[in-house]
């Protein structure tokens, strides 16, 4: 494991830091472990109505994120911008994949405990 860390970005007196494993989950995604339908035997997940709005509101700010990237990525082709305006815009870009990053993660992690709080009455092992 790579623990070198990098401060991403400085707001409202909070840190944040990206290790290197995590910039490497960044640009790899998620390892899915998919199983065919027909050979899952445990329940499926249902989300409760809580869990749906969080992720709701998680993939609102993706497309948010998403968004201010490509106004970003716009302004960083114009004609006539200076190497240290497109540092400062790569290091805003960066800082978006890092939140993007984190509602991913944020999303994963409401349908993990979602399905561990569905499965907890039965006798399945997640």
């Amino acid at each position: 494991m790579n623990f070198t860390k990098v401060i991403v970005a400085t707001t409202g007196g909070e840190v944040r830091v990206v290790t290197g494993e995590m910039r490497k989950l960044m640009q790899e995604g998620f390892k899915r472990k998919l199983t065919p339908l027909k050979d899952f035997k445990k329940p499926l997940l249902e989300l409760d109505t809580i869990a749906k709005q969080d992720i709701s509101t998680c993939k609102r700010n993706i497309k948010r994120l998403l968004w201010e990237m490509s106004k970003l990525e716009n302004k960083k082709t114009q004609y006539g911008i200076s190497k240290s305006e497109v540092a400062s815009i790569e290091a805003k870009i960066e800082q978006f994949q890092f939140e993007i990053f984190e509602q991913q993660e944020k999303i994963r992690n409401i349908k993990i405990n979602c399905y561990k709080n569905q499965t907890s009455g039965l006798n399945y092992e997640v």
